[in-house]
């Protein structure tokens, strides 16, 4: 764990995800985080999600080479309408949301749903993700905590001329656990 790391993800938090923050600070403060997430590190050295399911052990992210695992899913993306609005079911470590928004304009816009509070807990402790966080185009939510901006991302940003614009995606294994 990093502190540095840590305290960067939470500061950012604090400035657009309040009640995300408080939540996470207590997850880490009280040791709220079971067994069922976890972090691990990949063959080429990058920490890497998982959650623990029905006994097995499921990685969020690949566990040899996550850095282009993330781009080549990303490139699927590189010619959307640039007012397509993604509704993206988890974060894992990062990756493929970054390179995701390395490939989009500055009208495209993600509503970024993380199911799993610990793990959430667990990567900002880890991994930088502060440039996520603070993306004018990422509306984060964290399982319940925050649930209320997903009604106002709704009325915000869906309307007639890009409902058929809309891009539902589930990162890897997550649709296996959550869907």
């Amino acid at each position: 764990m990093d502190n540095s790391i840590m305290n960067k993800n939470i500061e950012e938090l604090k400035k657009y995800y309040p009640k995300i923050a408080v939540t996470m600070e207590s997850y880490i403060k009280d040791n709220k985080i079971t067994d069922r997430a976890f972090v691990d590190v990949s063959v080429d050295g990058n920490y890497i999600a998982g959650i623990v399911d029905n006994g097995r052990d499921w990685y969020m992210n690949s566990r040899y080479y996550p850095e282009k695992a993330a781009k080549d899913w990303a490139e699927q993306y590189e010619k959307v309408n640039y007012q397509t609005l993604f509704i993206i079911l988890g974060l894992a470590n990062g990756m493929y949301i970054r390179e995701l928004l390395s490939k989009l304009e500055d009208t495209n816009i993600i509503l970024l749903y993380e199911p799993n509070a610990e793990l959430l807990a667990l990567i900002i402790q880890y991994v930088d993700i502060s440039d996520i966080i603070r993306d004018k185009r990422v509306w984060l939510v964290v399982g319940d905590i925050n649930i209320n901006l997903l009604t106002e991302f709704i009325v915000i940003n869906i309307n007639y001329s890009n409902m058929r614009l809309m891009e539902y995606v589930s990162l890897p294994s997550y649709g296996k656990i959550y869907v």
